[in-house]
């Protein structure tokens, strides 16, 4: 699935010109949609889990696994 962006443990990232981003962990293929804002001088971030994404990869994955 390419839609997101695997994230490996303790790597830097660095968002778009959306500041908008979907990341699959490494290990469990959950899907979170990171989102990125600066206000007032400060540097805001949100995230939340992306169930519908997090069953494709998750069903992806057991594909290769099964082949």
């Amino acid at each position: 699935m390419s839609a997101y962006r695997q994230a490996h443990m303790g790597e830097w990232v660095t968002a778009d010109e959306n500041n908008l981003m979907m990341f699959g962990c490494c290990d469990c293929r959950l899907i979170h949609v990171v989102e990125f804002r600066r206000r007032g001088g400060r540097f805001q971030i949100r995230a939340w889990r992306d169930n519908r994404a997090t069953a494709a990869a998750r069903r992806e994955a057991r594909k290769k696994a099964g082949a």
